[in-house]
């Protein structure tokens, strides 16, 4: 394994910690509330880390927005392919 995979899986895993904390923050104090600052308080980090992966916390919104509802589509085209009676039951 070299040093560029080692370097790629740690910027890989503080861009998880940064998108959950983000998202935690937003969730229970609204979009408007939060800064870079109260983010990187969440992680230890100083909000320059989150600088490195993220423009600014719209970015940084939109970036958990784009996985939520990539998610939620990946779940309905399950849905389509079973083709089940009742997509509530396959939803769950």
């Amino acid at each position: 394994m070299s040093i560029k995979d080692r370097k790629e899986r740690e910027a890989t895993r503080m861009r998880k910690k940064i998108l959950a904390a983000a998202l935690r923050v937003f969730a229970e104090q609204g979009y408007g509330k939060v800064s870079m600052r109260k983010i990187a308080a969440l992680i230890d980090y100083s909000p320059t880390t989150i600088y490195r992966f993220f423009k600014n916390k719209e970015e940084l919104l939109q970036t958990i927005a784009a996985g939520t509802f990539g998610g939620l589509t990946a779940k309905f085209e399950t849905v389509k392919a079973k083709g089940g009676d009742d997509p509530r039951i396959a939803l769950q």
